[in-house]
């Protein structure tokens, strides 16, 4: 056996002890949390309405199916009040079952998968979601060492530990987030690939594919794809054969996007590249009671008494396309942008996670500073994304952590190596002989 496949099977028995080691800990820290139910309101009710439309055969529609009764979607009300959890029951029992297309279809794709090899089960697609975090968990050790060898080995375990710990968002709900992860994930593996062949024109396929999957689980993922392409072509040598990689790239990312935009349009009646959420989070994040928070505020669209004060209510506003009324809003509140932007970034990233972040921008300053040659990509790719993402629409913890292990490794390694460096200077200051009496 040669030291290369050694090497090979080594590794391999090391990732499945992490991942076994993984998955063990996040089920044991939730296992009483796994219960075969899913909580009617919110995104919750509705990835799983539509999941479960989508394994009976009724297509993308919310609502009650043909062939199953409300009780078939072992809904439950947990914390909401008795009178709220009636309320909903009322509106799926009396609103008839429409294409609706406001959330993003990768999660429900996936709870339809689930559902029509085991029934209508969500408590078997919340055990997946527990691998599927822990696949994540074993891979950090392995990226660590794809740039930094057994110091990074050493980063990406720690990294591990912090992401099980605080990072690992839920797998007991039914919520994208696990699977957004894992996707991430893949799509860093495929990304990692293409660094190993630059040159290779086909890696923009297959990068381009992966970026579309990732768009079609999370549609603020978009930005991945444009990002990362105008990175990899900044790492060319040549930029002979731009059209080529640019059509690669594009026939990647529309072979999974086009199938599904052109299913979403004929049935919305209007064009829909992934879904017609933006619009709402783009309102939902920039309007006057957003100014002083940040956070989502969808107030303005909500019935209530302050409703017709709102600027995108009044009369000569609400008829146009969202992207001329947010434009319109800033122009008014040209005085009021730095407080908006600076509350969003705070509500996105928040005082704890700051200390992660700027530990991974120092990262970056060192490695240019000392001209590192393999300074990895993809933690600046995912933070143009998200720093882009909520200042567009607003700040939101759940929005960063699902980032958050990708930039725990650098900013976990540079403390390692900067502990490296000293320790090794001192060995050697030691090792040094002394200076001879005269």
């Amino acid at each position: 056996m040669t030291v290369s496949a050694r090497s090979i099977i080594a590794g391999t028995c090391i990732w499945f002890f992490i991942f076994i080691l993984a998955a063990g800990y996040l089920y044991a820290k939730n296992k009483n949390l796994f219960e075969d139910k899913v909580w009617i309101g919110g995104d919750e009710g509705d990835y799983h309405n539509l999941g479960v439309n989508l394994s009976q055969g009724e297509g993308y529609r919310a609502g009650i199916a043909a062939a199953c009764t409300f009780k078939d979607y072992r809904y439950a009300y947990y914390s909401v009040k008795i009178h709220e959890f009636t309320r909903r029951v009322h509106s799926y029992l009396h609103t008839p079952i429409a294409y609706s297309f406001l959330r993003s279809p990768g999660y429900p794709f996936y709870l339809a998968g689930v559902y029509s090899c085991v029934g209508i089960h969500p408590r078997t697609a919340k055990l997946i979601q527990v691998l599927m975090l822990a696949f994540m968990a074993a891979c950090l050790p392995f990226i660590g060492w794809r740039y930094w060898k057994t110091t990074g080995f050493l980063s990406g375990c720690i990294a591990a530990w912090l992401f099980e710990r605080y990072f690992a968002l839920e797998p007991w709900r039914i919520m994208s987030e696990p699977l957004n992860i894992f996707m991430l994930t893949v799509w860093l593996l495929v990304f990692m690939a293409w660094e190993r062949r630059v040159e290779d024109q086909r890696s923009f396929f297959w990068v381009g594919l992966m970026s579309g999957l990732v768009f079609f689980v999370r549609g603020s993922n978009f930005l991945i794809a444009v990002i990362a392409f105008i990175f990899m072509m900044l790492r060319q040598n040549t930029k002979k054969g731009l059209v080529r990689r640019l059509g690669l790239f594009l026939t990647g990312f529309f072979l999974i996007i086009g199938p599904w935009s052109v299913y979403a349009s004929m049935h919305s009646g209007r064009f829909l590249l992934l879904n017609d959420q933006l619009g709402q989070l783009t309102l939902d994040g920039n309007n006057e009671d957003s100014i002083s928070r940040g956070v989502w505020n969808p107030l303005y669209a909500r019935g209530n008494d302050r409703q017709e004060g709102f600027f995108y209510n009044t009369p000569d506003i609400k008829p146009l396309p969202t992207a001329l009324r947010v434009a319109r809003f800033y122009r008014k509140h040209v005085s009021d942008l730095p407080q908006l932007f600076f509350n969003k970034l705070i509500a996105g990233f928040g005082s704890f996670y700051c200390y992660i972040i700027l530990a991974m921008l120092l990262y970056y300053l060192v490695a240019v500073m000392a001209r590192a040659r393999d300074i990895p990509l993809f933690p600046a790719i995912f933070f143009i994304t998200i720093f882009i993402n909520t200042l567009v629409t607003f700040g939101c913890f759940r929005f960063t952590l699902v980032f958050m292990p990708f930039f725990l490794l650098p900013a976990v390694y540079l403390p390692l190596y900067a502990a490296g460096v000293a320790w090794r200077l001192g060995l050697k200051r030691r090792s040094l002989p002394e200076p001879v009496a005269k």
